[in-house]
């Protein structure tokens, strides 16, 4: 039987976690304004059955001290207790960590890479860490809280389309895949097109898919999904789940009008303007408001920049592809950085004061 206290950063990681691992949840905790050791103390009774406690110390209040005795309650109400201690804004080196470790406390959890750490709860899980796999966690070094905090970011959906076939959609997808995976996201790409791409990729590399997807680089890929296939990707633990739709005239417009980002791909020609033409023209008389809409052009000279900006008038979100011709190895998507500011990770302002990093 098992026990979690979760910050709303780590929440759904953790429960996904626990799920595949097939542990018996008796009781979980989400609440930012949680003090672990009065818990603790007014639960004490209840944890005598229970074989796992899993501690995300970014979800509780308490200081340093205070979690430590709280660990120490615990250990002692049930001595054959596996506690798991989750601090993924800490390095090996950090005296709480050390702590922990003398109190025979080896599954320490630092990674802040979302794939990693649901990886390393189920690995917990199912084989308990011993002495020599945590001993990096042994000493006590300076400089060993990590200077960057993730934000709380849940199954952001954000939908790629096309003027016309062939215009860089899926190519471009990949790319924004990889550089949110890059950040330590866990990231969902999804085929929502009848391209058949997806397969092809994984033809191409030889890759063994599951039940509904596959995986390459640390990224699930889904291809010919559908509407069945969104609806279970609803209940997953992803940071970030980035649709293809193909041509924007063939794709369920209700779907892609709901996706928290909404990017369409076009080109420069004069012979593809009228492909942009009828993308506003679609989504206008579906009641899509196009200036939220975020416009990607490929294969654009310096010197036209300033005319395409001005010929999209009103619609000022108009950014600029840069020329990658292998997407798997890239993993810097144009001005990434800014539309997604407050999603990505930002510099701590204070070190260990701060939540995840206390004295």
């Amino acid at each position: 039987m098992l026990y979690y206290f979760a910050s709303s950063v780590n929440h759904n990681i953790i429960a996904e976690a626990v799920k595949e691992a097939e542990q018996v949840v008796v009781g979980s905790e989400c609440n930012q304004e949680l003090q672990l050791l009065p818990y603790v103390k007014d639960h004490y009774a209840d944890f005598s059955s229970v074989d796992t406690v899993i501690v995300d110390i970014a979800g509780v209040k308490d200081t340093d001290e205070a979690i430590l005795e709280a660990l120490n309650m615990l250990r002692i109400c049930n001595d054959q207790m596996q506690i798991i201690v989750i601090a993924t804004q800490r390095l090996p080196g950090d005296a709480f960590l050390a702590q922990c470790f003398s109190m025979s406390i080896y599954d320490l959890i630092t990674t802040d890479d979302f794939n990693d750490l649901e990886d390393e709860i189920v690995s917990s899980l199912q084989n308990p860490r011993q002495y020599k796999e945590s001993v990096r966690y042994k000493d006590i070094i300076d400089h060993s809280v990590k200077d960057e905090e993730k934000k709380e970011v849940t199954r952001i959906t954000v939908g790629f389309a096309g003027t016309q076939l062939r215009i860089g959609v899926t190519h471009h997808a990949i790319i924004l895949a990889n550089c949110l995976r890059r950040k330590g996201f866990k990231v969902a790409l999804v085929e929502l097109n009848e391209s058949g791409d997806f397969a092809k990729i994984a033809e191409s590399y030889d890759l063994e898919k599951s039940a509904d997807h596959f995986v390459k680089d640390g990224i699930d890929y889904y291809p010919a999904a559908n509407t069945d296939t969104m609806l279970s990707l609803s209940t997953r633990a992803y940071n970030f789940i980035v649709v293809d739709y193909g041509p924007y005239n063939r794709c369920d417009l209700d779907s892609y009008q709901h996706c928290n980002y909404k990017f369409i791909f076009s080109g420069i020609k004069p012979w593809e303007e009228l492909n942009i033409q009828s993308v506003f023209e679609k989504g206008q008389a579906a009641g899509a408001d196009l200036a939220e809409y975020h416009y990607y052009f490929n294969y654009c000279a310096d010197d036209v920049k300033a005319d395409v900006r001005a010929g999209m008038a009103e619609l000022d979100k108009v950014y600029f592809c840069d020329l990658h011709p292998d997407p798997f190895s890239c993993y810097t998507f144009p001005s990434a950085e800014e539309i997604f500011a407050d999603l990505l990770p930002v510099k701590k302002e204070t070190d260990k004061q701060r939540r995840g990093g206390r004295k």
